[in-house]
C-alpha cells in the first residue's frame, strides 16, 4: 500500500473575546444535526447545504467527509474540507510529444459539466476547543478558520465581527520571547530563459513556495517596485535574495524587554515555522518556531490521502498527546 508523508497539527481555539462556555465541538454538532428550514434533511446529511462561497469568486469550501453521527456524541468530530474550484476548462495541449510537427495546439479541455476541479483538501478533528489538522497544499488552516466562522456566523451563533482563530502551540526553550528572527521566503532570480517567457511573472522576482518574500518586507520599509528591479538585476544569473530580519521588544531607556509566547500562539500560528526563530534570556531558537505536530506516513488513493486513515491519524496524535499531557485535554467521558 502507497503512502505519502503528512504533518498532523495541533491548534486550540482562541477564546479571547468570545463568550465563557465557548465550546466548538458542541457547537458545530448541533448545527450539523438541525434540520432544513423546510425539514427535509438535516445539515449532516445534505453536502450542497455545507458549500461556502468564502471568496465571493465562484469557488466553494465544502465540509464533505465526516465521521459517523453515532460519534459525535463521544470525545471527537472529524471531517474532509475540499475547496472546489470554479469552472470546468483545463489547460493542455491537442497532440503527442514526440510527433515531427511544428507547433503543439493549446487549447483548454472541459471536464463535463457533471465534474469540478478540486483546489485542495484539509483533514480535522475537534475535540471541546482543540483541534488536530493536516492541511492540504492549497487549503490551509486560516480556510478551516474562516469556514468555521462562517457556519457559526450563519447559523446566528456568532455575530459578525468575531472570528474563530486556531492558535498553534509553540514548544521549545524560550518561555519569555525577547527578540524574533524573521526570514522571509528569499528571491529567485529568473534566468536568462525564463525573464523571456511571457508565462513567468513579470513581477520582481518569484517566490520559491508560497509566503512573504524578502521584496515584500522591503516594500513595507518604503522600496519602489521600480528599486526592487534594480536590485533584482544586480544578482547573476540563477542568484537569488535572501535576508533576515530582527525584530526585538523594548521599553523606554532602551531597555529590552520580553512578551511571553503564548501571546506569539495566535500571531504565528498560520506563519511558516521555519521563518521564524526565537530569542531569549538565555536560550534560542532558531532555525524555525517548533509547533506542536508530528509527520505521520498516511496511506493513499492514487495521489489523494485515504481519508479514513487521515482522520485516524488526526484521532491518534491528539490521544498520544492528550496521554502524554502535553495538550489539557481528557478524551474519556
Amino acid at each position: 500500500m502507497s503512502k505519502k508523508r503528512a504533518t498532523v497539527q495541533y491548534r486550540y481555539v482562541n477564546t479571547d473575546g468570545l463568550w465563557k462556555e465557548f465550546h466548538l465541538k458542541d457547537m458545530v454538532v448541533d448545527i450539523l444535526r438541525r434540520a432544513t428550514p423546510t425539514g427535509s434533511n438535516k445539515y449532516f446529511e445534505d453536502v450542497s447545504l455545507r458549500k461556502i462561497d468564502l471568496d465571493q469568486d465562484g469557488s466553494f469550501v465544502v465540509l464533505n467527509k465526516l465521521s459517523e453521527e453515532a460519534s459525535w456524541d463521544g470525545p471527537l468530530i472529524c471531517g474532509q474540507l475540499i475547496h472546489v474550484k470554479a469552472g470546468t476548462n483545463l489547460p493542455g495541449i491537442d497532440g503527442n510529444l514526440d510527433q515531427p510537427i511544428p507547433e503543439l495546439s493549446l487549447q483548454n479541455f472541459n471536464i463535463g459539466e457533471s465534474k469540478q476541479l478540486v483546489e485542495g483538501v484539509l483533514y480535522f478533528a475537534i475535540g471541546q476547543n482543540h483541534v488536530g489538522i493536516i492541511e492540504g497544499q492549497r487549503t490551509r488552516a486560516r480556510t478551516l478558520e474562516r469556514y468555521l466562522t462562517r457556519l457559526l456566523q450563519d447559523a446566528e451563533e456568532m455575530e459578525p465581527g468575531k472570528h474563530i482563530l486556531l492558535n498553534a502551540k509553540l514548544e521549545g526553550k524560550v518561555r519569555s520571547v525577547k527578540a524574533l528572527e524573521v526570514s522571509p521566503r528569499r528571491i529567485q532570480k529568473h534566468s536568462t530563459s525564463e525573464a523571456s517567457d511571457p508565462t513567468v511573472s513579470s513581477t520582481a522576482g518569484s517566490a520559491e513556495s508560497e509566503g512573504s518574500t524578502v521584496f515584500d518586507v522591503l516594500q513595507l520599509l518604503g522600496w519602489s517596485q521600480e528599486d526592487l528591479m534594480k536590485l533584482e538585476d544586480s544578482v547573476p544569473d540563477d542568484g537569488w535574495i535572501e535576508g533576515m530580519f530582527k525584530v526585538a521588544f523594548k521599553r523606554k531607556g532602551r531597555k529590552s524587554t520580553s512578551v511571553d509566547r503564548k501571546i506569539l500562539e495566535t500571531a504565528l500560528r498560520n506563519v511558516d515555522a521555519n521563518s521564524i526563530g526565537l530569542l531569549g534570556e538565555g536560550a534560542k531558537e532558531r532555525g524555525g518556531t517548533i509547533k506542536l505536530s508530528k509527520v505521520c506516513n498516511i496511506p493513499t488513493e492514487g495521489e489523494l490521502l485515504n481519508p479514513s486513515e487521515a482522520m485516524k491519524a488526526i484521532v491518534e496524535n491528539l490521544r498520544t498527546w492528550s496521554t502524554s499531557g502535553r495538550i489539557d485535554y481528557n478524551f474519556e467521558p
